[in-house]
């Protein structure tokens, strides 16, 4: 099965055939000659990893991986988190009308699976009651296919939120407003103008 991440342009693919090369194709009917294509090899459990160097993963493209035995196609579902309620413990978003939708919220303590639908706005919300929203939770939205295909969005407390590597002096930042300019500021209180 595949699953899809948008907001990361990468995929998975699992259970393949252990050691097959796996062929992939992206087709997005929103742009003439807009494909995406690829070839990785499985792991011995059949596991696969794509990530879409310079390819924006978006709703309505459709993905076909294939080990030449085995093919699967999925549809990257039209699926967003818009708002995280932190006093009421509550995540909103969009889907299509009528989808079901899958959360997954874990805070220090606890983890919890919910399930909601989208109204005929397109607008879902689920009330977590196990899981503090607050900041350091995270979680997953996710949508499933017939297949057992689904595209996953992920959401995070505080959302923009950074990441430090420091043993690869590495900073990421994610959930930024898109397209914006982020200014980065670093300061080393031991170093005097070592900003």
């Amino acid at each position: 099965y595949i699953r899809a991440y948008p907001l990361g342009d990468y995929l998975d693919g699992y259970e393949w055939t252990a050691n097959a090369s796996i062929d992939l194709t992206i087709d997005d009917p929103a742009i003439p000659g807009g494909d995406y294509t690829d070839s990785l090899s499985a792991d011995g459990e059949g596991y696969v990893y794509f990530y879409l160097n310079n390819f924006d993963l978006k709703p309505g493209q459709i993905i076909v991986m294939t080990d030449g035995t085995n093919t699967r196609t999925h549809t990257v579902a039209n699926l967003a988190v818009t708002s995280i309620d932190e006093e009421n413990d509550e995540l909103s978003g969009t889907a299509d009308p009528g989808s079901d939708v899958e959360l997954y919220g874990r805070d220090d303590f606890d983890y919890e699976w919910l399930d909601s639908t989208a109204g005929e706005d397109g607008l879902w919300t689920a009330t977590f009651t196990e899981v503090d929203i607050k900041p350091g939770a995270y979680g997953w939205v996710y949508q499933y296919d017939d297949e057992g295909n689904s595209t996953i969005v992920y959401w995070y407390v505080p959302d923009p939120y950074i990441r430090a590597y420091p043993l690869d002096d590495i900073i990421r930042g994610n959930e930024w407003i898109a397209n914006a300019s982020i200014d980065l500021t670093i300061d080393d209180p031991a170093i005097p103008g070592g900003d």
